[in-house]
C-alpha cells in the first residue's frame, strides 16, 4: 500500500488478465460499497462460483434479509437439538456435510410455512437459491476455525464454559432460547473474533458503471475491496494475528470491520451466521472436550486458508 497508494487508499494493477483497482482503506471500501449508482456487483473474475449475476441481482437484499431474520430463532434452535448429539472428528468435513443439509433444510421449510403469504411468487427463486447454496463452505470454515482457536486457547474455552454451563443447567435439556443467546456477552466477542480471523470473504468485487473522476476509476474497471487487509492491519486491530476476544470490549474503528460487506448488498445472512456459530459453540462448550491431533500442522491456502488436516480433533463428551 505504501508503494502503490496515492493517498486515497487505492492503487491500479492487473489481475486475472484484467485491469483492476485495489481498495485498501476503510474510506475507500466504504465509498465503493455504498455507491450503487457508480458501481455494479461483479463476481471474482475467472474464479468458480455457484452464484450468478442474475441470482444475486434479481432480489432486493433488504427483503431477503428481513425474511431470514424473522425465522431465525425457531429454525436454528430446532436444528441445534439435532446437531448436539454429533461427535465429529474432523470438524471441517463434519460441518461441510451437515451444515446446509440439516440446518438450512429445516430453515427453508419454516421460511415457506411461516411466510407463505409473503414469499408467494418468490418461491421458485428461493428454491433455486437454496439448491445452489448447498455445500457452501463459509459456515464450515468459520466453525472449523472456532474449534481450532478454542483448542489453541483453552483459557478462552473455559470462559465460554463458565458462561454456558449455568444456562445449560437451567434449560434441563430444553432448547436454548434467543434471550439466552443474547445474554452471552463473552460468547458474542468470541464469535466476532472468530469471524474476523477466519476472513471468509477476503475480497468483494465491483465494476465501475461510469468514470468516477474523484477516485480516477475508469468506466468498466473492476474494483477489489480488500477486506482481509482491513481485518489484519495493525492500524485497525492491535496485534491483528492474535486471537483475542477481549479486543471487542471496544467497538472497532469505523469502516475497519466489513466481514459481511457493506452498503445495500451487505450479506443478508450476517445475523444468521452469528446465531449459528453461537449455538454450535454453546453445545460444544457444555458437552464436549477436544484437542488438536496435529497442533503444528501446516496451512493450505487454496481455495480458502485452513490447516492442512482440516482440523482433525480428538473429541469426547464431557
Amino acid at each position: 500500500m505504501s508503494r502503490y497508494g496515492d493517498g486515497v487508499g487505492m492503487y491500479r494493477t492487473h489481475l486475472f488478465g484484467s485491469p483492476m483497482i485495489i481498495a485498501c482503506t476503510p474510506s475507500a471500501n466504504k465509498f465503493v460499497l455504498q455507491s450503487d449508482s457508480r458501481f455494479v456487483l461483479n463476481l471474482a473474475p475467472r474464479l468458480p462460483s455457484n452464484r450468478g449475476h442474475k441470482e444475486v441481482e434479481s432480489q432486493p437484499i433488504r427483503k431477503q434479509r428481513r425474511l431470514y431474520l424473522q425465522t431465525l430463532p425457531s429454525s436454528i434452535l430446532q436444528a441445534s437439538r439435532r446437531t448436539a448429539s454429533w461427535t465429529p472428528s474432523t470438524i471441517y468435513s463434519w460441518v461441510f456435510l451437515v451444515d446446509l443439509e440439516l440446518i438450512l433444510s429445516i430453515f427453508q421449510e419454516l421460511l415457506f410455512t411461516m411466510h407463505s403469504s409473503v414469499v408467494g411468487k418468490q418461491r421458485p427463486y428461493l428454491d433455486k437459491s437454496w439448491k445452489q447454496g448447498r455445500r457452501y463452505v463459509s459456515t464450515s470454515l468459520v466453525v472449523m476455525w472456532a474449534l481450532y482457536y478454542l483448542a489453541k486457547h483453552p483459557q478462552i474455552l473455559q470462559k465460554l464454559r463458565d458462561e454456558h454451563m449455568p444456562i445449560s443447567k437451567k434449560l434441563k435439556g430444553d432448547f436454548i432460547t434467543y434471550e439466552e443467546i443474547a445474554s452471552c456477552k463473552y460468547t458474542a466477542k468470541v464469535v466476532e473474533e472468530v469471524i474476523r480471523m477466519a476472513n471468509i470473504a477476503a475480497f468483494i468485487f465491483r465494476t465501475a458503471k461510469k468514470d468516477v473522476r474523484l477516485q480516477r476509476i475508469p468506466k468498466g474497471w473492476t474494483v477489489v475491496c480488500w477486506l482481509r487487509y482491513l481485518h489484519t492491519n495493525p492500524e485497525h486491530f492491535e496485534d491483528p494475528m492474535c486471537f483475542n476476544p477481549d479486543r471487542w470490549n471496544e467497538a472497532p474503528k469505523t469502516g475497519s470491520y466489513l466481514v459481511f460487506g457493506g452498503g445495500t448488498r451487505i450479506c443478508a445472512g450476517n445475523m444468521f451466521a452469528r446465531l449459528q456459530l453461537t449455538i454450535i459453540i454453546h453445545h460444544l462448550a457444555v458437552g464436549y472436550r477436544w484437542k488438536l491431533v496435529n497442533p503444528n500442522v501446516g496451512m493450505s491456502y487454496l481455495p480458502h486458508p485452513k490447516p492442512a488436516d482440516e482440523v482433525e480433533l480428538d473429541i469426547s463428551q464431557i
